[in-house]
């Protein structure tokens, strides 16, 4: 039962990790683009 709810949190976290990437890499690109 922990160790679900941890591996479930950490898959929550990886989303989130992957979200505030792709952002940071699109403001990056509209950076370049002005």
């Amino acid at each position: 039962m922990v160790n679900y709810s941890l591996s479930g949190m950490s898959a929550i976290q990886m989303r989130l990790h992957q979200l505030f990437c792709h952002f940071f890499y699109l403001e990056e690109q509209f950076q370049t683009l002005y």
